[in-house]
């Protein structure tokens, strides 16, 4: 099993509450309402409360694959006057 399908586990009937998915996939319930909030993860609203489908995760998968949220993490300047 490849570490991709580790990460993201099928969705049996295509549907899952939110935070099954999230137990199963090891990821906090911060980071998905970051993740949502950006409009990185697709959710569907049933009954109040939040699901995601296969497809929602098969469109994030597929956008993470593509590198479509990597950035370049920026390393803080040194202050020259501080140094000895």
């Amino acid at each position: 099993m490849s570490t991709e399908a580790q990460a993201f586990p099928q969705i049996a009937g295509g549907i899952i509450s939110l935070k099954k998915w999230l137990e199963l996939v090891g990821i906090e319930a911060t980071t998905a309402w970051r993740w949502r909030k950006a409009g990185w993860l697709e959710t569907e609203n049933i009954a109040g409360r939040p699901y995601v489908t296969s497809e929602g995760v098969a469109r994030f998968k597929t956008r993470v694959a593509a590198g479509e949220f990597a950035k370049e993490h920026p390393s803080p300047r040194r202050n020259q006057s501080t140094l000895p």
